[in-house]
């Protein structure tokens, strides 16, 4: 290096601002990757959600969320491509409501019991009826499922 006219102070100094030339470039896309992640885990809004973010005329229906972006459809039809780090900057207004859980329980051996189908139905309905916070009464499906054990 010294051959060339070049101190190692300077090589070092060139280094350090680029790496942080390169670094205050990179902020928005890993503050927007950062915020994916959050959203992806953390599960604010889910697509279909309707969302407002505060502060920004950012308002409807969310159609994909992605690591560095958040694709929201307006009422109008547009399609807005929000970038997910709004999520650290500003306040998320969800309006739609929670949705329902759809839980499939299997019943085995239904028929080696003896026990028709209709009558597990009901059995399955009346214990339905005993489950705290349980609003509707749900869909009781049965199936006869043949497999080997």
């Amino acid at each position: 290096m010294t051959l060339w006219g070049v101190a190692w102070s300077t090589l070092f100094a060139a280094i350090g601002v680029s790496t942080l030339i390169v670094a205050l470039g990179l902020q928005s896309a890993l503050q927007s990757f950062a915020a994916g992640v959050f959203v992806l885990f953390e599960r604010p809004y889910n697509i279909g959600d309707q969302i407002r973010f505060t502060g920004h005329d950012v308002e409807g229906a969310v159609e994909e969320i992605g690591f560095r972006t958040t694709i929201i459809r307006s009422e109008e039809g547009k399609r807005i491509v929000a970038p997910t780090a709004l999520i650290f900057t500003q306040a998320v207004v969800k309006s739609s409501p929670d949705r329902t859980v759809l839980r499939i329980v299997t019943v085995r051996r239904v028929g080696q019991t003896g026990k028709a189908m209709g009558e597990t139905r009901l059995e399955v309905q009346a214990a339905l009826g005993d489950v705290p916070g349980l609003r509707a009464r749900p869909a009781v499906i049965v199936r006869s499922r043949l497999t080997r054990c």
